[in-house]
This record gives C-alpha cells, structure tokens and sequence, in this order.
C-alpha cells in the first residue's frame, strides 16, 4: 500500500496549486493500480488451488501406494485452509487499498471543483470495487462451505 499522509504536507505545495491536484491524481491511480493487481491475484491463486483441489479428490482412488493416497487426502484437507488464509490476508490487503483510496479520493474531491473535473459519483465507484471486495468474499465462502462439508 502506498503512503496515504495528507497531502498539505508536501513542502512548497498549496491547495490550489495544480501540481497537488496531479499528484493526487497520481496517487489515487497508483492506489487503483495495485487493487487491481491484488484482485488479478485473487482470481489466479484461486483458480491454481481449485486445479490442485480437484486433482487431490481424485488421487487417492487411483494412489500407488497407501504412503500417497495419505498424502493426497491430507491435501485434499490443507489445500482450503491455505486457500482460507491466503484471501483473509488477500482481503485485509484489499481492505487497505480500499480505504487509501477513499482517502485520497476525499482530498481530490475538494480539488476536483476547482479543475472542473466531472465527478462519478459514489453509485459507479462502489460498483467498481464490487469485485475487488465480493469476489474474495465469494472464494471464501466456497472454500469454508468445501471445509464444513469434507
């Protein structure tokens, strides 16, 4: 997460000088950026321990050896546990970046009406954090549901 401190303290900078305005802007894209990444992540960590799921349930029918059927269904019990744990870090990394954000949107907000730049207003940002924030949340109920049920 990037440095989220007030912006006012920027040696030299005023609230009207544009130069505050880009580097808000920059920073708020930067904080865009990497919720973005973290979602990407998400999404591509969950997909792999699904495969390794999946291949784990079917490994102890066709094991060798009892040495790798054992192996197989100790997996088939850790693989959602490290998937649990990785999107509760996941969450509270997005959590984070979430609420940089919103911290750096209030103060581009106030500079917005001085550089006539149109706002979205809170309905479409929401909706544009809706998958950063519910589908690590979806993941995570299906991987506990997967636990309950095993």
């Amino acid at each position: 997460m990037s440095d989220t401190s007030d912006p006012r303290a920027a040696p030299g900078l005023r609230a009207g000088d544009p130069t505050l305005h880009l580097l808000l802007k920059d920073r708020l894209d930067r904080e865009t950026d990497l919720i973005i990444q973290r979602t990407a992540w998400v999404v591509g960590s969950q997909a792999f321990l699904f495969s390794a799921y999946a291949v784990s349930l079917c490994a102890p029918a066709r094991a060798a050896t009892p040495a790798i059927a054992a192996k197989s269904r100790l997996l088939v019990t850790l693989i959602p546990w490290v998937s649990v744990v990785s999107l509760s870090l996941l969450l509270v990394t997005i959590g984070a970046g979430v609420t940089a954000w919103f911290h750096l949107r209030g103060h581009t907000h106030k500079l917005d009406a001085l550089a006539s730049v149109p706002e979205t207003g809170p309905i479409v940002r929401l909706a544009g954090l809706a998958a950063p924030l519910l589908v690590p949340v979806a993941f995570l109920i299906t991987w506990l549901t997967l636990l309950v049920h095993h």
